[in-house]
């Protein structure tokens, strides 16, 4: 396996229907700062996308170079086969939600829906009263036109939000960690509120997130960022199932990681009491990363481990383990007993080398 970052080209070999944003060599940095490193990215007509990654990684100036709100990149970018370059962001007809939602506190909840609309000229206002009830209506919001932000809940302010950037139906939706500030249960409400609302408007929309379970419940395929690089891109079963690198591996869920040493195709552990693996990896340092919970304790009087702990995690209990100076986690459906020495298997792992 390669440890190296994915090469995303937009393009398809599958489909001669043209992208909904092309990305090329895109480059970005702020000062002499890189943001952004030769970042590839087809999005499809009508697609959810999710932009993931760790705090720094650049998923959120990608999203705002797309929205026009970061001007200065070097690369292609193109919108419906249109060239970006020169097309200021208030003539993009992009929708973009911040994050922090930005609605305008002396504004009643229908001027803030209004304000988009209100800034392109030539639209009666019996046609824009028209439009917001319209939109109030389909974010379940009808009743709370005459209210303002601080007079309504944070669930209710990102409605507020959506109904506006969608006032002017753009032709892309962008959404800056949309459910960052409210609490877990609103945001589960939400997020397939928001999903089932994409499907039935036929959007096509881009959303920033850290947050690895939003992204694998929401998109259809997630852009995986590190350092300004695509690192994989793919729909969530296939970065999961099949990590390009250890970073991919590492970032999508509970991982334990064995050090070791690759020679002549064998993978030997730093902890000589496991049994080596084969390898295709080159000679050199290389690590085994797998989960919790395949790995497969089994009491044998001569094991190599010995269980150091042994505590609930739902339906399943997670057990420390000890093999020489190396300590790890496990989950497994049955309890051992601490102190208990264990055989050590591994039902599924992979094999990355070390950067």
């Amino acid at each position: 396996m390669n440890a190296g970052a994915q090469r995303i080209v937009p393009a398809s070999a599958s489909t001669s229907i043209p992208p909904k944003v092309a990305i090329l060599g895109l480059h970005q940095h702020y000062g002499r700062f890189p943001a952004l490193f030769g970042v590839d990215l087809a999005v499809r007509k009508g697609e959810f996308l999710a932009l993931l990654g760790p705090s720094g990684s650049g998923k959120t100036t990608l999203l705002r170079t797309i929205a026009g709100l970061e001007p200065n990149y070097e690369g292609i970018l193109s919108i419906d086969g249109e060239d970006m370059r020169n097309r200021p962001a208030r003539l993009r007809n992009i929708g973009f939600m911040f994050q922090s939602y930005a609605l305008f506190r002396h504004m009643t909840v229908a001027e803030n829906v209004a304000f988009g609309l209100r800034v392109q000229k030539r639209i009666p206002d019996a046609a824009i009263r028209d439009r917001v009830r319209e939109l109030l209506g389909l974010v379940q919001l009808p009743e709370l036109s005459d209210r303002y932000p601080g007079q309504i809940s944070g669930g209710q302010r990102q409605r507020v939000a959506l109904a506006r950037a969608l006032a002017t139906e753009p032709r892309l939706l962008l959404l800056d960690e949309p459910f960052g500030a409210l609490d877990p249960l609103v945001r589960k409400e939400l997020r397939q509120w928001l999903r089932a609302l994409h499907e039935r408007l036929g959007l096509t929309s881009i959303f920033v997130t850290h947050d690895q379970e939003e992204a694998i419940e929401l998109a259809d395929r997630i852009v995986l960022l590190n350092k300004g690089v695509i690192q994989q891109i793919g729909p969530p079963e296939q970065l999961e199932a099949q990590p390009i690198n250890g970073f991919v591996f590492g970032f999508l869920g509970e991982t334990v990681r064995f050090p070791g040493l690759v020679r002549d195709g064998v993978f030997r552990f730093a902890t000589e009491q496991l049994a080596a693996l084969g390898s295709s990896l080159p000679d050199g340092a290389a690590e085994m990363l797998t989960r919790p919970y395949h790995i497969q304790l089994t009491p044998e009087a001569d094991g190599p481990g010995v269980v150091t702990g042994v505590h609930p995690a739902g339906p399943l209990w997670r057990h420390g383990v000890k093999i020489g100076e190396m300590a790890f986690e496990t989950l497994a459906f049955r309890a051992l007993n601490a102190g208990a020495r264990v055989g050590v298997r591994f039902e599924r792992a992979n094999l990355f080398e070390v950067q």
